[in-house]
This record gives structure tokens, C-alpha cells and sequence, in this order.
């Protein structure tokens, strides 16, 4: 875990990308993004409406990602 609250999220300890969670906000974002997968799911069924599920779907995993990457830690620091 980060010991700087300013980040949501920690850097990985290995390889690239962002650990879990630091802070309650970014658990909060992720179980945003994870409620939105579900609704996502629930609103286009992927059988019936595939073009609007994977499209929200991708819209989704882009705006958390972009979250990741103004709240997280910098990344390629090195940390191991």
C-alpha cells in the first residue's frame, strides 16, 4: 500500500500498471466501474444489443483507466 494519501491508487510492485486501492476513494471508483459493468450487462444483454454492451463496455474500462492514471501513482518508478 502507498503511505501518500494523495494517491488512489499504488503503483505495482511488479511489472506495469496499478496495484489495489490506496484510498476509499478508489475503492469507491472501482466499485463505481464494477456496478457499471453490471448495469452495463443488465441494460444491453450482450445477445441482443452486442454493438451497445461491448461499446459500453470499452467506454467503461477507458473512463476507470483514465482514472487510474490522473489519481494513481507514476508509474515506472522502479519500486522493487
Amino acid at each position: 500500500m502507498a503511505t501518500n494519501d494523495r494517491y488512489w491508487f499504488s503503483a505495482t510492485p511488479f511489472g506495469f500498471g496499478w496495484w489495489r486501492p490506496s484510498h476509499w476513494l478508489g475503492w469507491c471508483s472501482l466499485f463505481i466501474a464494477i456496478a457499471l459493468v453490471f448495469l452495463a450487462g443488465n441494460s444491453f444483454p450482450p445477445d441482443e444489443a452486442p454493438l451497445y454492451f461491448w461499446s459500453s463496455i470499452v467506454a467503461i474500462a477507458a473512463g476507470f483507466l483514465l482514472i487510474c492514471k490522473i489519481k494513481g501513482e507514476p508509474l515506472g518508478r522502479g519500486r522493487a
